[in-house]
């Protein structure tokens, strides 16, 4: 067998052991995606039975979120501390 004979069956080898952990990973994402439909389902009811409810909630979190951003950039801003880029 020469070096080229020997290489190819090397990758032969190679793109055979990929294959293999291909499929095996194919089943991991298809268990976890059954996993995370499992879980989701209840919530997507309850955002399709309230949506102003839910609405309600991003919107209320959002304006927290960004009233915290400002206080913690205020308070930075008076202490003397600036961010550098």
């Amino acid at each position: 067998m020469n070096k080229n004979e020997f290489e190819v069956t090397q990758l032969q080898n190679q793109i055979a052991d990929l294959k293999a952990e291909l499929v095996e990973l194919s089943g991991r994402v298809s268990a976890g995606v059954d996993e995370v439909q499992k879980i989701a389902r209840p919530a997507i009811g309850v955002i399709r039975d309230n949506p102003g409810t839910v609405s309600s909630v991003a919107i209320t979190a959002g304006v927290v979120g960004l009233a915290l951003g400002y206080v913690i950039g205020t308070s930075a801003s008076a202490n003397g501390s600036r961010w550098h880029f």
